[in-house]
């Protein structure tokens, strides 16, 4: 089962670099984390965070869900280069 997620966040991974963007631009950073001691460190890092944060509960949750998860998909915005 594990080869079947790490396929099918590639192609999420995949989807979301090909998708179109606004002025043909291109500032995604995409991330893929498939070690479980990688998904394990982002979890206990969510978990000691989680008091500190103004919705405790939001960060447990989802540390929760990361411990639960084969694979994790990250998805955000590179600063661009000006040139």
């Amino acid at each position: 089962m594990k080869e079947v997620t790490e396929m099918a966040v590639k192609l999420m991974a995949a989807s979301a670099r090909t998708a179109p963007k606004a002025g043909g631009k291109d500032f995604l950073e995409i991330v893929v984390i498939t070690k479980d001691e990688d998904l394990k460190k982002i979890a206990e890092s969510m978990k000691a965070y989680a008091p500190k944060s103004t919705n405790e509960a939001f960060w447990l949750r989802d540390a929760s869900n990361i411990e639960n998860s084969q694979a994790l998909l990250l998805v955000g915005l590179a600063k661009p280069v000006t040139a």
